[in-house]
């Protein structure tokens, strides 16, 4: 495999990428469009170091990373805005012939969030495992749940809908409405705004404008991003978001969520997964995948779980050669200091 490193978005990459993606198919994160708009709000600072694998012209493997110094880092990482990263493959011969391109290159590696039973990680460490010029170290962990539509999981879903048909009463009991659910509203500039602010009152994310200028850009402009919207009927308060991105390898992700407090009562967030599931899309995709973290409302209807990991690969030689001259500066004033008392 001949590899080709890009330090730019170039046209060529561009009509590639594309067409591998539509070929292949895989998570959001692994379509050029996703990385494009990532970098294009957070690439300061960063080198882009993009490694395409090539056999007889035609693009076999992508990696989207982003340089400092020797070390590699996930391109959507720092902030980080994905789940687990990917690399976009023909085959598994591909994946080893770019961890043997890493090692070769005496690339060290920071990748935060990647599935260890993704075949990209399982080469890699194999590699690393074979040469023992690496030290890998695990820095951070979690869990993702996962919905699969089983038999099982399909007859406990109407147990589980009844209670929480008690919380969609409430709208009627509270505020004399009802709620409504749109799974893809209509692209609105306001609703993504709303949602951001939301979210904002219980975690830290977009107090960033860059983190804000990202998701807006995203939202408005790329077909896969959706945002469901939760809300009453008769005066169209809106009571909950969920930020989602539908991909080619026909999962649904749910990326983010965030709700209104003034109807916490109502726990939107376990009725926002239901209304998912039961969506035309949520019953057209093999699974759903509702991002890292363990909140409750994200385990009532999962079934499933991955585990995720962050980990570093620093090369060996590096801290024997520190060790090294630290010793031999040592020994120079020990000498030095020998010759002086004499």
């Amino acid at each position: 495999m001949n590899f080709k490193v890009y330090g730019a978005f170039d046209v060529d990459l561009k009509e590639a990428w594309q067409n591998f993606y539509l070929e292949k198919g895989g998570a959001y994160n692994s379509s050029y469009e996703w990385n494009f708009t990532w970098f294009k709000h957070f690439g300061e600072g960063k080198k882009l170091f993009i490694i395409t694998g090539w056999e007889e012209n035609q693009i076999r493997l992508i990696a989207p990373f982003y340089k400092r110094g020797n070390r590699l880092y996930a391109v959507g990482s720092n902030p980080d805005f994905y789940d687990s990263f990917c690399v976009l493959y023909q085959d598994i011969a591909c994946l080893l012939d770019l961890s043997n391109f890493i090692i070769e290159n005496n690339f060290e590696i920071d990748l935060r969030l990647i599935s260890p039973g993704s075949e990209f990680f399982k080469c890699l460490l194999r590699r690393f495992e074979q040469e023992k010029i690496y030290k890998v170290n695990i820095y951070s962990y979690t869990v993702k749940p996962l919905i699969y539509k089983t038999e099982k999981f399909k007859n406990s879903l109407t147990k589980k809908y009844k209670r929480l048909k008690r919380k969609e009463n409430l709208a009627k009991r509270d505020f004399n409405d009802e709620l409504k659910y749109d799974f893809n509203s209509v692209k609105n500039e306001k609703h993504i705004k709303e949602f951001m602010n939301f979210h904002q009152k219980k975690w830290d994310i977009f107090k960033s404008h860059k983190m804000r200028d990202f998701i807006k850009d995203l939202y408005l402009n790329q077909d896969f991003v959706m945002l469901s919207r939760l809300y009453l009927k008769n005066s169209d308060r809106s009571v909950a978001y969920s930020f989602k991105y539908k991909s080619l390898n026909n999962v649904l992700y749910s990326n983010m969520f965030s709700y209104n407090d003034d109807f916490a009562e109502m726990s939107p967030g376990f009725l926002v997964p239901y209304y998912d599931i039961s969506s035309e899309m949520g019953l057209s995709v093999d699974y759903m995948d509702y991002g890292i973290g363990s909140y409750e409302y994200k385990y009532y209807f999962a079934n499933k779980e991955e585990i995720i990991l962050s980990i570093k690969a620093d090369l060996s030689w590096k801290r024997h050669k520190t060790l090294f001259n630290i010793l031999k500066r040592v020994k120079k004033q020990i000498s030095f200091l020998a010759c002086v008392m004499k």
